[in-house]
């Protein structure tokens, strides 16, 4: 690792690298982080990739670019992608009804698969509620998981608005399931993971061990607290997956360059959702899409107990930056902005 970082650092000037060391050295000065990973792609080459500050605040292990961390919901656009692929492998259309998989979910045959990619089924979103907080340590089974929500009335009619919401995405895990006949995490694995070599990402699960994890953390007056449990059997297809930004630079350059979905399908995945009037939203198939020309980016965020994440590509200028920070409720985009402005000398 230490000759790969090298060389990746080798392929930008040092004057570069050392006004990006300078903002994520601020950002540890100043107690905000405990520690992150930061990386850059150009035309889809690494040209940084490094670790800064802790992983394990306790033990003294430092943040390496091969450091695991908890991504949130930057999963939902590997789930958008394996849906696709099995939409190609004629496994399920995005049309369906979530009745085909679902037999007895509430208004199944209203929401389609294309609903729960874009955000627009209306159903409600599990983390939105009251007493999810109270609950989100259990272990639970998926019908368990299911039974938080499935019931509640509908927000809106499906297709009518935008509604950013895991309910739906944790439904699309249990769809891939269905249409594949196998687990989620082994789908992603056999299609997606092993293919593209990404060694440091995997679907979390209780007791699933990883060399390098990073530890979560929330801030505490001046002090690092490990942060609150979450069960892994619980953010499912919208949000359980772990990885390194080695893994999310080598996965955004792949699937840009058409190694995991066809032509075609990439398309779909980066186009915008349609509702029911016609008006288009800023989200794709797992992906939030903002900006027009030369400033449009594909992007995605994440935030799970312990952790921040962000995946940004800005196709014009054919940059992607990654962020990983072992701190929850903090700004993950924001320091990624900062990172490409220092990156490159704006």
């Amino acid at each position: 690792m230490a000759l790969a970082l090298l060389l990746a650092v080798s392929l930008v000037t040092q004057d570069a690298a050392s006004r990006v060391d300078a903002v994520v050295g601020a950002e540890l000065e100043a107690g905000r982080i405990p520690g992150a990973a930061i990386g850059i792609a150009r035309d889809g080459k690494t040209v940084l990739a490094k670790g800064y500050g802790k992983a394990d605040v306790e033990k003294g292990a430092t943040v390496r670019p091969d450091t695991v961390f908890r991504i949130g919901s930057v999963t939902k656009q590997f789930t958008g992608a394996a849906v696709l692929l099995l939409r190609d492998e004629g496994k399920l259309s995005l049309d369906d009804p979530l009745s085909k998989f679902l037999p007895d979910f509430p208004r199944g045959k209203d929401v389609t698969v294309r609903h729960l990619l874009a955000h627009t089924s209306g159903i409600r979103s599990y983390t939105g509620l009251k007493e999810w907080r109270a609950i989100m340590a259990e272990d639970r089974t998926p019908d368990g998981m299911l039974a938080l929500f499935r019931d509640l009335p509908f927000e809106f009619e499906p297709g009518e608005r935008f509604a950013y919401n895991n309910s739906g995405y944790f439904l699309l895990g249990l769809v891939v399931e269905k249409a594949a006949g196998a687990p989620y995490a082994e789908v992603l694995r056999s299609k997606v993971f092993e293919p593209l070599g990404l060694k440091g990402t995997a679907v979390d699960a209780p007791g699933l061990e990883m060399a390098g994890r990073a530890v979560g953390y929330r801030a505490l007056e001046k002090s690092w607290r490990v942060a609150d449990p979450i069960s892994m059997t619980q953010p499912g297809a919208a949000g359980a997956m772990v990885s390194t930004i080695d893994d999310l630079l080598a996965w955004d350059a792949a699937l840009h360059s058409g190694r995991v979905l066809r032509k075609e399908s990439l398309e779909e995945m980066l186009a915008p959702g349609r509702l029911k009037d016609g008006n288009l939203t800023r989200y794709g198939c797992g992906v939030f899409l903002a900006g027009e020309g030369e400033r449009r980016m594909v992007e995605h965020g994440g935030g799970i107990n312990g952790f921040v994440s962000y995946l940004g590509r800005f196709p014009a200028k054919g940059l992607t930056v990654a962020v990983l920070v072992n701190r929850e409720g903090y700004g993950a985009k924001g320091l990624a902005s900062k990172v490409l402005k220092a990156f490159e000398g704006d």
